[in-house]
Order: structure tokens, then C-alpha cells, then sequence
């Protein structure tokens, strides 16, 4: 496979176990001691996809058809999240094709947008008795509220060709 076939995937991970305040006793040893930090930072290139026609121009009865393309297609995905979303690739380098025919475009000849994400949390362990001790958590994902867009739309008949409508989720916080 080439390199464009391939999904690249960055995947890291932290745990931080916070020291409590040297010497202390008591409730301020209670309170400063037994929290932990941790994290999971995620960087992925983006899913190829394929611009598809959106009718059934081969006559095959299965609505598969791909979009003809007229020589390379632009990407902006470096572009500010307005302009990427109004418009993620050059839109003018398809055409419907031919009645007749199944399209020249290839299969995954675009890649969509990357995820960037990470996702922390924060623990207190409370001692209870010997054996017994009481976990308290707050975690977020997605904490940097980073958007991360999912493809754009594909299909060459939509009036929203080449536009980036949806994201994944933003930032979720729970306690537990």
C-alpha cells in the first residue's frame, strides 16, 4: 500500500502521582496527599474517502458511482476552520460523469481531517480504614475543546459538496 493508504496514529500516555507536602500530618496530609494526574494524547491523520457521484450515472442500479476528476484536487485543510469548512477541497475538479459510465475518480482519493484530542483526569484516593479507601475522580475528554471534523460531504450531487457539516464531540466532563 502507499503512504496515503495508511492512517497514522500517534498514541501517548501520563500518569503524575502528585506528592503531598513534605513532613505533613493530619488533615493537611488528608488533603494535599494521594491525588493523581494522568492523560492520553491522541494525533491521527485523517480517513481516506471517496467522492462519489450521489446518482446512479452507470445505470447499475447501485448508486456506487465515483465523481470524474480533471487533474489534482487542492486540499485546505490548513486553511482557518471557517474557510475548511465552508470548503475542505477544490470542488471544481469534479464533474458528474458520463451517463454510461462509472466515473474516473479513484477510490479514497481524498483524506479528511485529523483528530487531535486529549483526554485527562484527575484523582483523589482517600484512605478509609486498612483496607478501604475512597476514589474520587474528575475526567475530561476532549479537554482542550479541540474541534475535530469528520469528513466532508462527498457526493458530487449534494449542495453541500465539498463542505465539512459535522465534528466529533467536544469536551465531556464526568465525576465520579
Amino acid at each position: 500500500p502507499s503512504d496515503f493508504d495508511v492512517t497514522h496514529r500517534i498514541t501517548t500516555s501520563f500518569v503524575y502521582q502528585v506528592p503531598a507536602l513534605r513532613g505533613s500530618r493530619g488533615f493537611v496530609k488528608a488533603v494535599t496527599g494521594g491525588w493523581q494526574l494522568n492523560g492520553v494524547l491522541t494525533l491521527q491523520s485523517g480517513l481516506p474517502f471517496t467522492v462519489t457521484a450521489g446518482v446512479d450515472r452507470s445505470l447499475a442500479g447501485v448508486n456506487l458511482d465515483h465523481a470524474d476528476v480533471h487533474g489534482p484536487v487542492a486540499n485546505y485543510n490548513g486553511k482557518s476552520h471557517v474557510e475548511k469548512t465552508a470548503k475542505y477541497f477544490d470542488t471544481s475538479a469534479f464533474s458528474l460523469p458520463a451517463l454510461g459510465t462509472f466515473g474516473t475518480g479513484s477510490r479514497n482519493n481524498l483524506r479528511a481531517p485529523g483528530i487531535d484530542t486529549l483526554d485527562a483526569g484527575i484523582f483523589k484516593n482517600v484512605e478509609l480504614h486498612n483496607d478501604k479507601r475512597l476514589e474520587l475522580r474528575w475526567e475530561a475528554f476532549n479537554a482542550l475543546n479541540h474541534p475535530n471534523f469528520l469528513a466532508p460531504n462527498a457526493s458530487f450531487s449534494s449542495p453541500n459538496f465539498g463542505r465539512i457539516t459535522s465534528t466529533n464531540r467536544g469536551r465531556v466532563m464526568q465525576i465520579a
